[in-house]
Protein backbone atom coordinates (compact mmCIF):
# COMPACT_ATOMS: atom_id res chain seq x y z
CA UNK A 1 0.00 0.00 0.00
CA UNK A 2 1.30 3.63 -0.92
CA UNK A 3 2.15 6.18 1.79
CA UNK A 4 2.46 9.63 0.95
CA UNK A 5 4.00 12.28 3.52
CA UNK A 6 2.65 15.68 3.93
CA UNK A 7 2.61 18.64 6.40
CA UNK A 8 2.61 18.35 10.44
CA UNK A 9 4.29 14.92 9.75
CA UNK A 10 1.26 13.18 9.00
CA UNK A 11 1.07 9.65 6.44
CA UNK A 12 -1.67 8.92 4.57
CA UNK A 13 -2.52 5.50 3.87
CA UNK A 14 -4.51 5.72 0.21
CA UNK A 15 -7.89 4.70 0.48
CA UNK A 16 -7.83 4.73 3.94
CA UNK A 17 -10.69 7.29 4.48
CA UNK A 18 -11.52 7.28 8.20
CA UNK A 19 -7.83 8.47 8.86
CA UNK A 20 -8.49 11.24 6.18
CA UNK A 21 -11.40 12.39 8.31
CA UNK A 22 -9.34 12.37 11.09
CA UNK A 23 -6.63 14.39 9.51
CA UNK A 24 -8.40 18.40 9.94
CA UNK A 25 -5.20 20.34 9.54
CA UNK A 26 -3.60 18.78 5.93
CA UNK A 27 -2.66 20.43 3.65
CA UNK A 28 -2.54 18.08 0.84
CA UNK A 29 -2.72 14.41 1.64
CA UNK A 30 -0.53 13.46 -1.44
CA UNK A 31 -1.53 12.38 -4.82
CA UNK A 32 -5.48 11.44 -4.54
CA UNK A 33 -7.33 13.60 -2.54
CA UNK A 34 -10.33 11.11 -1.26
CA UNK A 35 -13.57 12.39 -0.89
CA UNK A 36 -17.12 10.66 0.15
CA UNK A 37 -18.60 12.51 -2.40
CA UNK A 38 -16.62 12.37 -5.56
CA UNK A 39 -13.87 9.82 -6.58
CA UNK A 40 -11.50 11.57 -9.12
CA UNK A 41 -10.06 14.71 -7.36
CA UNK A 42 -6.05 14.38 -7.63
CA UNK A 43 -3.52 16.89 -6.83
CA UNK A 44 -1.24 17.87 -9.66
CA UNK A 45 2.00 18.04 -7.51
CA UNK A 46 5.44 16.17 -7.25
CA UNK A 47 5.01 15.51 -10.73
CA UNK A 48 8.87 16.33 -12.22
CA UNK A 49 9.85 17.95 -15.77
CA UNK A 50 12.60 17.69 -18.28
CA UNK A 51 14.86 19.76 -17.11
CA UNK A 52 14.25 18.02 -13.23
CA UNK A 53 11.77 20.79 -11.30
CA UNK A 54 9.35 19.60 -10.01
CA UNK A 55 5.74 20.97 -9.27
CA UNK A 56 4.83 22.39 -5.77
CA UNK A 57 2.37 20.31 -4.21
CA UNK A 58 -1.34 21.74 -3.16
CA UNK A 59 -1.49 24.54 -5.97
CA UNK A 60 -3.31 22.79 -8.24
CA UNK A 61 -5.91 20.28 -8.06
CA UNK A 62 -7.82 18.26 -10.81
CA UNK A 63 -11.78 16.62 -9.96
CA UNK A 64 -14.47 15.37 -11.41
CA UNK A 65 -18.17 16.91 -10.49
CA UNK A 66 -18.14 18.18 -6.64
CA UNK A 67 -21.98 17.57 -6.63
CA UNK A 68 -22.26 15.15 -3.68
CA UNK A 69 -19.94 16.48 -1.61
CA UNK A 70 -20.28 15.65 2.40
CA UNK A 71 -20.02 18.09 5.50
CA UNK A 72 -16.91 15.98 6.09
CA UNK A 73 -15.75 16.10 2.23
CA UNK A 74 -16.22 20.23 3.03
CA UNK A 75 -13.71 20.40 5.95
CA UNK A 76 -11.09 18.46 3.48
CA UNK A 77 -11.82 21.03 0.80
CA UNK A 78 -11.75 23.69 2.95
CA UNK A 79 -8.34 22.15 4.64
CA UNK A 80 -6.93 22.60 0.95
CA UNK A 81 -7.45 26.56 1.26
CA UNK A 82 -9.02 26.19 -2.21
CA UNK A 83 -9.59 29.40 -3.82
CA UNK A 84 -11.25 29.17 -7.30
CA UNK A 85 -13.20 26.72 -8.73
CA UNK A 86 -13.35 26.08 -12.66
CA UNK A 87 -16.20 23.96 -14.00
CA UNK A 88 -15.69 22.95 -17.56
CA UNK A 89 -19.87 21.27 -17.63
CA UNK A 90 -22.35 22.48 -19.59
CA UNK A 91 -25.20 24.58 -18.36
CA UNK A 92 -27.70 21.11 -18.37
CA UNK A 93 -25.04 19.44 -15.89
CA UNK A 94 -24.84 21.82 -13.43
CA UNK A 95 -28.34 22.28 -13.60
CA UNK A 96 -28.62 18.63 -12.79
CA UNK A 97 -25.92 18.92 -10.54
CA UNK A 98 -25.02 22.34 -8.97
CA UNK A 99 -21.34 21.87 -7.26
CA UNK A 100 -21.88 21.50 -3.36
CA UNK A 101 -19.06 23.67 -1.96
CA UNK A 102 -18.37 25.12 0.98
CA UNK A 103 -20.11 28.36 2.41
CA UNK A 104 -17.38 28.68 5.30
CA UNK A 105 -15.27 30.97 3.06
CA UNK A 106 -15.22 32.61 -0.40
CA UNK A 107 -14.56 30.82 -3.52
CA UNK A 108 -14.46 32.00 -6.83
CA UNK A 109 -16.38 30.16 -8.94
CA UNK A 110 -16.05 30.34 -12.74
CA UNK A 111 -17.89 28.35 -15.60
CA UNK A 112 -16.09 27.74 -18.94
CA UNK A 113 -18.62 25.19 -20.11
CA UNK A 114 -16.86 22.51 -22.94
CA UNK A 115 -19.20 20.74 -25.18
CA UNK A 116 -17.86 17.08 -26.50
CA UNK A 117 -19.25 17.14 -29.53
CA UNK A 118 -20.27 13.46 -28.89
CA UNK A 119 -23.27 13.38 -26.57
CA UNK A 120 -20.97 10.79 -24.41
CA UNK A 121 -22.70 11.22 -21.56
CA UNK A 122 -26.37 11.38 -22.50
CA UNK A 123 -25.21 7.65 -24.09
CA UNK A 124 -23.84 6.48 -20.94
CA UNK A 125 -27.35 7.18 -18.78
CA UNK A 126 -29.10 5.86 -22.18
CA UNK A 127 -27.19 2.60 -21.56
CA UNK A 128 -27.48 1.94 -18.11
CA UNK A 129 -31.02 3.46 -17.87
CA UNK A 130 -32.84 0.74 -21.45
CA UNK A 131 -29.32 -1.84 -21.62
CA UNK A 132 -29.65 -1.44 -25.24
CA UNK A 133 -26.42 -0.29 -26.68
CA UNK A 134 -27.03 2.28 -29.59
CA UNK A 135 -27.21 0.92 -33.49
CA UNK A 136 -23.68 2.03 -35.54
CA UNK A 137 -21.90 3.50 -32.89
CA UNK A 138 -18.43 2.54 -31.56
CA UNK A 139 -17.54 3.71 -28.08
CA UNK A 140 -13.98 4.14 -28.67
CA UNK A 141 -14.37 6.13 -31.99
CA UNK A 142 -16.86 8.31 -30.29
CA UNK A 143 -14.03 8.94 -27.39
CA UNK A 144 -11.27 9.59 -29.92
CA UNK A 145 -13.66 12.03 -31.96
CA UNK A 146 -14.30 13.81 -28.46
CA UNK A 147 -10.87 14.25 -27.96
CA UNK A 148 -10.11 15.58 -31.49
CA UNK A 149 -13.12 17.86 -30.70
CA UNK A 150 -11.50 19.36 -27.66
CA UNK A 151 -8.37 20.68 -29.75
CA UNK A 152 -11.13 23.77 -30.80
CA UNK A 153 -14.01 23.80 -28.80
CA UNK A 154 -12.17 23.79 -25.68
CA UNK A 155 -9.08 25.54 -27.09
CA UNK A 156 -10.44 29.06 -25.42
CA UNK A 157 -11.81 27.43 -21.86
CA UNK A 158 -8.16 25.92 -21.81
CA UNK A 159 -6.89 29.44 -22.51
CA UNK A 160 -8.78 30.79 -19.84
CA UNK A 161 -7.74 28.61 -16.99
CA UNK A 162 -3.59 29.00 -18.02
CA UNK A 163 -4.97 32.74 -17.35
CA UNK A 164 -6.37 32.11 -14.30
CA UNK A 165 -3.25 30.12 -12.91
CA UNK A 166 -0.51 33.10 -13.70
CA UNK A 167 -2.52 34.81 -11.60
CA UNK A 168 -1.70 34.31 -7.17
CA UNK A 169 -5.40 35.49 -5.72
CA UNK A 170 -6.55 32.32 -7.79
CA UNK A 171 -4.72 30.09 -6.16
CA UNK A 172 -4.96 27.44 -5.14
CA UNK A 173 -7.08 26.21 -7.92
CA UNK A 174 -9.01 23.15 -8.78
CA UNK A 175 -10.77 22.28 -12.30
CA UNK A 176 -12.99 19.94 -12.92
CA UNK A 177 -15.76 18.60 -14.92
CA UNK A 178 -18.37 15.47 -14.17
CA UNK A 179 -16.12 12.17 -14.54
CA UNK A 180 -12.63 14.34 -14.11
CA UNK A 181 -11.35 12.45 -17.05
CA UNK A 182 -12.13 14.23 -20.46
CA UNK A 183 -12.44 17.23 -20.72
CA UNK A 184 -10.42 18.11 -17.34
CA UNK A 185 -7.88 15.48 -19.04
CA UNK A 186 -7.52 16.98 -21.75
CA UNK A 187 -6.74 20.59 -19.63
CA UNK A 188 -4.06 18.68 -17.26
CA UNK A 189 -2.43 17.25 -20.00
CA UNK A 190 -1.77 20.59 -21.59
CA UNK A 191 -0.95 22.08 -18.26
CA UNK A 192 1.71 19.89 -17.60
CA UNK A 193 2.64 20.03 -21.26
CA UNK A 194 3.25 24.05 -20.71
CA UNK A 195 5.23 23.15 -17.37
CA UNK A 196 7.37 20.56 -19.28
CA UNK A 197 6.33 17.36 -17.95
CA UNK A 198 7.31 14.51 -20.35
CA UNK A 199 4.73 12.74 -22.68
CA UNK A 200 5.19 9.76 -20.85
CA UNK A 201 4.21 11.44 -17.27
CA UNK A 202 1.39 13.39 -18.54
CA UNK A 203 0.17 9.84 -19.89
CA UNK A 204 0.29 8.27 -16.40
CA UNK A 205 -1.81 10.82 -14.90
CA UNK A 206 -4.16 10.80 -17.84
CA UNK A 207 -4.95 6.90 -16.99
CA UNK A 208 -4.83 6.99 -13.50
CA UNK A 209 -8.47 7.87 -14.12
CA UNK A 210 -9.78 4.62 -14.18
CA UNK A 211 -7.97 3.61 -11.10
CA UNK A 212 -10.05 6.44 -9.37
CA UNK A 213 -13.21 5.98 -11.10
CA UNK A 214 -12.40 2.02 -10.77
CA UNK A 215 -15.29 1.29 -7.80
CA UNK A 216 -17.62 3.56 -9.26
CA UNK A 217 -16.82 2.27 -12.97
CA UNK A 218 -17.69 -1.38 -12.22
CA UNK A 219 -20.82 -0.55 -9.85
CA UNK A 220 -22.11 0.80 -13.52
CA UNK A 221 -20.58 -2.17 -15.55
CA UNK A 222 -22.26 -4.83 -13.25
CA UNK A 223 -25.56 -3.13 -14.22
CA UNK A 224 -24.75 -4.87 -17.55
CA UNK A 225 -22.93 -8.08 -16.87
CA UNK A 226 -25.22 -9.89 -18.76
CA UNK A 227 -24.90 -7.89 -22.01
CA UNK A 228 -21.49 -8.03 -23.22
CA UNK A 229 -21.96 -5.70 -25.73
CA UNK A 230 -23.45 -3.41 -24.33
CA UNK A 231 -20.96 -3.78 -21.46
CA UNK A 232 -17.96 -3.29 -23.76
CA UNK A 233 -19.24 -0.19 -24.88
CA UNK A 234 -20.07 1.17 -21.25
CA UNK A 235 -16.81 0.03 -20.56
CA UNK A 236 -15.05 2.41 -23.48
CA UNK A 237 -16.91 5.29 -22.76
CA UNK A 238 -16.01 5.35 -18.63
CA UNK A 239 -12.51 4.78 -18.74
CA UNK A 240 -9.67 6.63 -20.33
CA UNK A 241 -7.28 5.24 -22.96
CA UNK A 242 -3.51 6.27 -23.98
CA UNK A 243 -5.17 6.49 -28.03
CA UNK A 244 -8.02 8.47 -26.68
CA UNK A 245 -5.49 11.55 -25.48
CA UNK A 246 -3.26 10.46 -28.77
CA UNK A 247 -5.98 11.37 -30.75
CA UNK A 248 -5.89 14.82 -29.11
CA UNK A 249 -2.28 15.11 -30.25
CA UNK A 250 -3.24 14.01 -33.77
CA UNK A 251 -5.49 16.61 -34.05
CA UNK A 252 -2.77 19.40 -32.72
CA UNK A 253 -0.24 18.54 -34.75
CA UNK A 254 -2.33 18.25 -37.86
CA UNK A 255 -3.77 21.75 -37.25
CA UNK A 256 -0.82 23.58 -35.64
CA UNK A 257 2.02 21.41 -35.94
CA UNK A 258 3.06 20.60 -32.68
CA UNK A 259 1.87 21.12 -29.13
CA UNK A 260 4.04 23.60 -28.55
CA UNK A 261 2.70 25.99 -31.30
CA UNK A 262 -0.97 24.48 -30.36
CA UNK A 263 0.00 26.49 -26.75
CA UNK A 264 1.28 29.46 -28.23
CA UNK A 265 -1.19 30.03 -31.07
CA UNK A 266 -3.93 27.94 -30.01
CA UNK A 267 -3.99 29.45 -26.20
CA UNK A 268 -1.78 32.26 -26.52
CA UNK A 269 0.76 31.43 -24.34
CA UNK A 270 3.42 33.39 -24.89
CA UNK A 271 6.99 32.85 -23.36
CA UNK A 272 6.39 35.59 -20.89
CA UNK A 273 3.38 33.24 -19.81
CA UNK A 274 4.76 30.19 -19.70
CA UNK A 275 8.03 31.65 -17.70
CA UNK A 276 5.39 32.77 -15.00
CA UNK A 277 3.53 29.60 -15.05
CA UNK A 278 6.71 27.51 -14.32
CA UNK A 279 8.26 30.42 -11.59
CA UNK A 280 4.90 29.58 -10.05
CA UNK A 281 4.55 25.91 -10.27
CA UNK A 282 7.75 24.50 -10.11
CA UNK A 283 10.93 24.17 -7.63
Amino acid sequence: MLIYSFKKKFTLRINDLELIKSLKTMVHPGRIVHFEGTDNFRDLGGYRNEQGKEIKWGLIYRAGKLSQLTEDDHEIFSALQIKTVVDFRRHDEIAEFPDNLPSSYHLNYIHLPVVSGVNGLSIVEDLLRTGKKPKNINGEELMRKANKYYVSKAREQCAKLMALLQNERNLPLVFHCSAGKDRTGFAAALLLFALGIPRETILEDYLLSNECRNINNNLKLDKLKDNASGKLMLKSLLEVKRDYLDSAYQEIDMLYGSVKKYLEQGLRLGYKDMDSLRDKFLQ
